[in-house]
């Protein structure tokens, strides 16, 4: 894989909050959960969307998305040069 990211939401004035992860990469949305956090594991380095919706005994759903970015792991030793 490459890369696992943790990702946290906060719910303000929820009644029960129930959150639901996408993470951008063509895996299924996550099941409704109560936790607020969660892991995923993006199999390629890329630009992803990543949105949580949340949702409370109120009915009403609201959503947030952030860019998140995968990269390859960084060298031991910075590059002494490059060409274009």
């Amino acid at each position: 894989a490459a890369g696992e990211a943790s990702f946290t939401a906060t719910a303000v004035n929820g009644i029960n909050p129930r959150y639901r992860w996408t993470f951008g990469d063509g895996t299924p949305a996550t099941d409704w959960s109560a936790s607020s956090t969660a892991r995923h594991a993006f199999a390629a380095p890329g630009i992803y969307y990543v949105r949580v919706d949340v949702t409370d005994d109120r009915g009403g759903i609201v959503s947030e998305t952030l860019v998140h970015t995968v990269h390859l792991p960084l060298t031991a030793r910075a590059a002494s040069m490059s060409t274009g």
